[in-house]
């Protein structure tokens, strides 16, 4: 399925993954992801590219919109790291508030 550029995403990856040195460096600026209760981990951002046979691009507006200072960068999600992918518009406060006292992120968007 192809997703339409710059739709507003939130991506439920594997936390082992989202966890990887290498990897969260780029998605957390190098923080541990800890606090939620399972194996999960959500990022938030807009579509650049859904078609790439290799994984879902990104870009990292959630931190964006939550500092300004924040560079854009563009990151790729392997297809087997993705456990679900959420379309909308613009997600509520209530389910920022949930997601960040969860743990899964940080910010707001």
């Amino acid at each position: 399925m192809e997703i339409k550029k710059d739709t507003s995403i939130a991506v439920v990856v594997n936390k082992t993954w989202a966890n990887l040195y290498g990897v969260r460096m780029f998605l957390r600026d190098g923080n541990e992801i800890k606090g939620s209760h399972d194996t999960s981990h959500i990022v938030l951002g807009r579509v650049l590219n859904s078609t790439d046979p290799y994984g879902l691009w990104i870009t990292n507006t959630g931190q964006r919109e939550a500092d300004p200072a924040v560079k854009i960068k563009g990151i790729m999600i392997p297809w087997n790291q993705i456990l679900t992918v959420v379309l909308q518009q613009k997600f509520s406060p209530e389910l920022w508030a949930e997601a960040k006292k969860m743990g899964f992120v940080t910010g707001s968007i």
